[in-house]
C-alpha cells in the first residue's frame, strides 16, 4: 500500500509508448477502467510484492481492447516511470518491439536484453508493459514476459486461453460489445452530431450501434461515414444493410458464409467498412482511387510500421537504378571495353526469347507508382508531383478511419481487423488477391537498392533493414496464394487428363528478368539482416536463371554469382564453395574485360579474401597484391575501392604475422577512407578499417581498447546490437580486454554475444567458432581449466570445418582455424604445466605442419623444443 501511494502521488513518467494513440473520441469501459485502476492499486492478491502483476483483456477483434489499455496508459501514466508496448501478433513483431524498448533503454538491441534491463530497473522506475494483439494460439506469450517480480503488464487478446495469464484482481476483462449508452455516446460523438441529442436521435443511434453488435471499431466507421457526408444519421441503416446484403451475396458465392454468432457480428462490422470502401470507390477521386490501391497493398505488408520514407523511395530508386545503368555504360564505352561475340549471341538470344515470352501487359504497381514509371528520372517535379499524391492518399484512409498516423515516425498501421478484412473480402478474389500482392512484392522491391555502384548510405541501409517484416509477411502471404491456386488447379483437374497440370511456381523458381531482378533485391534484405539461408536459397534461385540464360561472362551473371559466394562464406562458413564460383567469375571476367577492368580487379579482391580464409596465403598475398595495384592504376590511390583493397591487404599481412606491414596498410586505409568525401566516421568500411587496426593490438593495448569501444557503439548504432558484424566486433573488444587483464569482462560479453550468434548464425558458423575459441583462451587466463578443456576438445572436431577443409597443399585436409586453435590447446596444456601433454598436441601440429611456410610452422617447431626443455623431455627420431 505505502508503495502504491507512493506512485499514485509522485510525477514518475519518463518515457510513454503505447500502441496507438488515444482518440479524443474515446467513450466507455469507464467501470472497467476505475476497476483495473483500484486492481493496481490495492491489488487483492496476498503477494502483491512478491509477484509481477499481470492482468489480461479479452475478446472480440474490434471491441475496443487496445484502445481501453492505451486509455488505462494515459490515464495512470504519471504512476509508472516507463509505459512500453509490445506488437504480440508475431515472434518477428515482437521481437522488433524489444529492440525498440532496447534503444530506449541503451543496451543491447535484441529481446533479450530489453527484458533483461526491465527486470533490472528499481522499485521506483515501475513500470507498465502492454503486450498488443497477441492472437496467435500457437505463439507462448509467457516467453514475452521480463523475469523478476517487477512490473505491470497488460495483455489484449483474442485468444480466450490465454486469460490464465492474468494474476491479480479480477484477472481478465472479456470485452465483446460496449453498453448500450456508451456505444450510442461514441457514435453520436464521433459522428459530430450537435448536442444536446433527442430521443428521435438516441433512438436512431441505438439501431445503428445494435446492427454493428456495439462493436466500438464497427461504431467508430459508422460514424467516420456520417461525418464525412456519406449519408446522414437516419440514412445510415438502410446504406449499411444495402452493404451488409451485397457482402452476404458476395460470400455465398465465394463460399465464405458466416455460420456462427461471433462471425456474424464481424460482418456487421466488416459492412461498416464496407460502405465507406463502396463510397470511396464510387467517388472515382483520383485521391480516394489512390487510397484504396494503397490499402490494397498495405493488405499484404506487415501492418504495423509502414514507413512513409519506404513508399518514397519505390518512386525515388528506378530513377537512381536508370541513371546508374547508363553511368556503366558510358564508363564501359570510355574504357573501351566491347563485348565479345559469346555475350553478344547470348544477349541477343535471349532477348529474342523474353520478347516473345514477354508480359506486355503494365507493371502491376499502383496508379501512383505506375504514372512515375512512365518517366523513371529523378526529376524534381515528378517527385514531388508524387510525394503530393501519396500524402493526399495517406491522409483519406486516416480521415476515414482506415490507417492511423504516427507523426513522430511518420510511419502508418492498419488495424487487424482491416488488415484483414481488405486482403479477404468476398470481392477479392483469388485472382485478385495474386495481383494486389504482386503489386504490393513490386512496390517493395522499387523501394530497395542493389549496392551494386559504390556503398549506400546509412539512411539507405537503415531503411532497408526496416523492409524486413513487410518482406516476411509478404512472402508468407503470396504462398498461401499459390498453395491455394494449387489446390484448385489439382482439384479441377478432369481424370485421366493428357495435359500436365500447370501450376503455379514460388518465388524460389526464378522464370523472367523482372523475377531475377526482384528476388536478388529481397535476397539482399536478408542479407542485409544476417538472414544468410534465406538469402541464399533466392541468390541461387537467380543465379540458376541467369548463368544458363546469358552466360556466366554476362555483368549480370557476375554480380549474382560474386553475392552468392559471399553469402556463403559470411553465412556458413562455405569457403570452398565460395572460392570455386569466385574463380570462375574471375576467369570469365579475365576473358570478357581483361585483367585491368574495375570488375576484374573487384573479383580478384574478393577471391584473396577467400583464399586467405581458406588458408591459402600465398595466393591470397598475390591477389590482393595484384588488386591494389591494379586498382591504383584504374580506379586512383584515394579511391574507395583501393582503400578497401588495401584494408583487406593489411587483413591478410595480420594473418601471416606480419604486424608492422599490416599496420601500415590498415592505417592508410583508414586514413584514407577519413577523408574521402562519400565515407564518413559511421561509415561501414570506415569503421572495418578501424576494427581491423585495433586488432593488431601489439604494444598499445589501451590505445585498440578505445578503438575498440567506438567500432563497436558505432556498429550498434548503424546495424543494432544483433548483427553479425556487431558480434564480431564485441568479440574483438573482449580480445582487448583480455590483453588488458580484464577477463571477467572479456568473458561477459563473448559469453552473452555467443547466446545470439548461435541462435542467428547456427553453431558451426565460423564467427561462433572464433568466439569459442577466443572464450576458450580467457577461460584458460582464469584458470576455468575444465570448461576450457572442454571446448578445445569441441573447437578440434574436424566436422565442424568442412566448408574450408584443405583439398591440396601443406596442409591438405585440414583448415587454418583448427590449426591455430590446436596451437592454443598446446599452450592451454603449458599453462597447466602439464608439459608432457603439451608436447604431445605440438608434436601433432608440427606434423601438420611439415611442409608449410607459414610462420606458425616455425613457433610450433620452437614450441616443441621449449616444451621438451622444461619438461625434461628428449627429442623423439619421428620428429618432422
Amino acid at each position: 500500500m505505502a508503495t502504491a501511494a507512493k506512485i499514485a502521488t509522485k510525477p514518475l513518467n519518463r518515457t510513454f509508448t503505447v500502441p496507438k494513440p488515444v482518440g479524443s473520441f474515446y467513450t466507455g469501459r469507464t467501470a472497467y477502467l476505475q476497476e483495473l485502476t483500484s486492481t493496481l492499486e490495492h491489488t487483492t492478491s496476498p503477494h502483491q510484492h512478491t509477484i509481477q502483476k499481470r492482468f489480461v483483456v479479452e475478446g472480440l477483434g474490434g471491441s475496443g481492447k487496445t484502445q481501453f489499455c492505451c486509455r488505462f496508459a494515459e490515464l495512470n501514466r504519471e504512476k509508472f516511470w516507463g509505459v512500453f508496448s509490445i506488437n504480440g501478433a508475431s515472434r518477428e513483431t515482437a521481437n522488433q518491439s524489444f529492440k525498440t524498448i532496447a534503444e530506449i533503454a541503451g543496451v543491447a538491441l535484441n529481446e533479450r536484453a530489453a527484458k533483461s534491463w526491465l527486470s533490472s530497473l528499481s522499485e521506483d522506475q515501475s513500470w507498465l508493459l502492454i503486450i498488443d494483439n497477441v492472437d496467435d494460439p500457437d505463439l507462448e506469450i509467457d516467453e514475452f514476459f521480463p523475469e523478476g517480480k517487477r512490473g505491470f503488464i497488460l495483455i489484449t487478446t483474442r485468444v480466450r486461453e490465454n486469460i490464465r495469464h492474468g494474476n491479480i484482481g479480477q484477472k481478465w476483462f472479456t470485452f465483446n460489445t460496449l453498453e448500450q449508452d456508451s456505444a450510442i455516446e461514441l457514435l453520436l460523438r464521433r459522428a459530430r452530431i450537435k448536442e444536446p441529442w433527442s430521443e428521435s436521435t438516441k433512438a436512431f443511434a441505438d439501431t445503428i450501434a445494435k446492427a454493428l453488435g456495439y462493436l466500438p471499431l464497427g461504431l467508430v466507421h459508422a460514424a467516420t461515414a456520417i461525418s464525412k457526408g456519406l449519408c446522414r444519421l437516419y440514412e445510415y441503416l438502410g446504406c449499411f444493410q444495402d452493404a451488409l446484403a451485397r457482402l452476404r451475396k458476395e460470400s455465398k458465392k465465394k463460399g465464405s458464409v458466416a455460420t456462427d454468432k461471433s462471425n456474424d457480428v464481424y460482418f456487421g462490422v466488416y459492412s461498416s467498412y464496407e460502405l465507406i470502401y463502396s463510397r470511396l470507390e464510387e467517388s472515382r477521386t483520383e485521391e480516394n482511387q489512390d487510397a484504396i490501391e494503397l490499402l490494397k497493398i498495405f493488405a499484404f505488408f506487415d501492418r504495423e510500421d509502414i514507413r512513409f520514407d519506404m513508399l518514397e523511395a519505390a518512386a525515388v530508386n528506378p530513377g537512381k537504378e536508370v541513371e546508374a545503368e547508363k553511368r556503366l555504360k558510358l564508363e564501359r564505352e570510355e574504357s573501351g571495353a566491347t563485348d565479345s561475340w559469346t555475350v553478344f549471341i547470348n544477349e541477343l538470344r535471349f532477348a529474342l526469347r523474353t520478347e516473345f515470352l514477354k508480359d506486355r501487359s503494365p507493371p502491376t504497381l499502383p496508379t501512383m507508382l505506375r504514372q512515375v514509371m512512365q518517366n523513371p528520372s529523378d526529376d524534381d517535379m515528378v517527385l514531388r508531383d508524387f510525394k503530393k499524391w501519396l500524402r493526399m492518399a495517406l491522409h483519406v484512409l486516416q480521415q476515414w478511419s482506415l490507417a492511423t498516423h504516427y507523426e513522430e515516425r511518420d510511419t502508418y498501421s492498419v488495424h487487424p481487423l482491416i488488415h484483414d478484412w481488405v486482403r479477404s473480402r468476398p470481392q477479392m478474389t483469388l485472382g485478385e488477391q495474386a495481383a494486389w500482392s504482386q503489386a504490393a512484392a513490386n512496390t517493395l522491391e522499387q523501394s530497395i537498392i542493389l549496392p551494386n555502384n559504390g556503398t549506400p548510405t546509412l539512411q539507405e541501409v537503415e531503411l532497408q533493414r526496416s523492409c524486413l517484416l513487410h518482406l516476411i509477411y509478404l512472402r508468407d502471404r503470396r504462398r498461401e496464394i499459390i498453395a491455394t491456386i494449387n489446390s484448385n488447379v489439382r482439384s479441377r483437374r478432369p481424370p485421366r487428363s493428357l495435359f500436365p497440370v500447370v501450376q503455379a511456381t514460388p518465388d524460389t523458381v526464378v522464370k523472367n528478368q523482372a523475377q531475377a531482378k526482384q528476388s536478388a533485391k529481397f535476397s539482399y534484405i536478408y542479407f542485409l539482416c544476417g538472414r544468410y539461408s534465406e538469402a541464399q536459397i533466392l541468390q541461387e534461385a537467380v543465379r540458376d536463371y541467369l548463368v544458363p540464360n546469358l552466360g556466366l561472362e554476362h555483368s549480370l551473371s557476375m554480380r549474382s554469382s560474386i553475392f552468392l559466394a559471399k553469402t556463403y562464406w559470411l553465412g556458413g562458413g562455405r569457403f570452398n564453395d565460395a572460392a570455386v564460383l569466385t574463380e570462375d567469375v574471375f576467369a570469365a571476367a579475365k576473358r570478357e574485360l581483361g585483367g585491368m577492368h574495375q570488375t576484374t580487379l573487384s573479383v580478384m579482391d574478393e577471391l584473396g579474401v577467400i583464399r586467405k580464409f581458406q588458408g591459402r596465403f600465398l595466393e591470397a598475398q598475390e591477389l590482393l597484391q595484384k588488386a591494389v595495384e591494379g586498382r591504383h592504376v584504374v580506379c586512383g590511390p584515394e579511391h574507395q575501392d583501393t582503400l578497401c583493397s588495401v584494408d583487406n591487404l593489411g587483413s591478410l599481412y595480420w594473418t601471416v604475422f606480419e604486424w608492422n606491414k599490416s599496420k601500415q596498410q590498415h592505417t592508410r586505409a583508414l586514413e584514407g577512407i577519413l577523408k574521402h568525401p562519400t565515407m564518413g566516421p559511421d561509415h561501414e568500411k570506415t569503421i572495418l578499417a578501424k576494427e581491423h587496426l585495433a586488432v593488431i593490438g601489439e604494444q598499445y593495448y589501451e590505445e585498440a581498447h578505445e578503438m575498440m569501444l567506438d567500432v563497436v557503439e558505432r556498429r550498434i548504432r548503424t546495424m543494432g546490437k544483433e548483427a553479425p558484424w556487431t558480434l564480431m566486433a564485441l568479440c574483438n573488444l573482449a580480445v582487448t580486454k583480455h590483453l588488458l587483464g580484464n577477463n571477467n569482462e572479456a568473458e561477459d560479453i563473448i559469453r552473452k554475444g555467443l547466446i545470439i550468434a548461435e541462435r542467428n548464425l547456427g553453431v558451426d558458423h565460423p564467427g561462433v567458432l572464433s568466439a569459442k575459441r577466443r572464450l576458450a583462451r580467457v577461460l584458460t587466463a582464469q584458470s576455468k581449466f575444465e570448461e576450457a578443456e572442454k571446448l578445445y576438445v569441441y573447437l578440434l572436431d574436424r566436422q565442424h570445418y568442412q566448408g574450408g577443409i584443405r583439398e591440396s597443399g601443406s596442409v591438405k585436409g585440414d583448415q587454418k582455424d583448427r590449426i591455430f586453435t590446436l596451437y592454443q590447446f598446446v599452450e592451454f596444456w603449458e599453462a597447466q604445466k602439464d608439459y608432457k601433454q603439451a608436447l604431445a598436441h605440438c608434436h601433432d601440429l608440427c606434423q601438420i605442419l611439415h611442409t608449410s611456410i607459414h610462420p606458425i610452422a616455425e613457433m610450433s617447431r620452437s614450441k616443441r623444443d621449449d616444451l621438451r626443455r622444461l619438461g625434461g623431455i628428449s627429442p623423439s627420431i619421428e620428429d618432422p
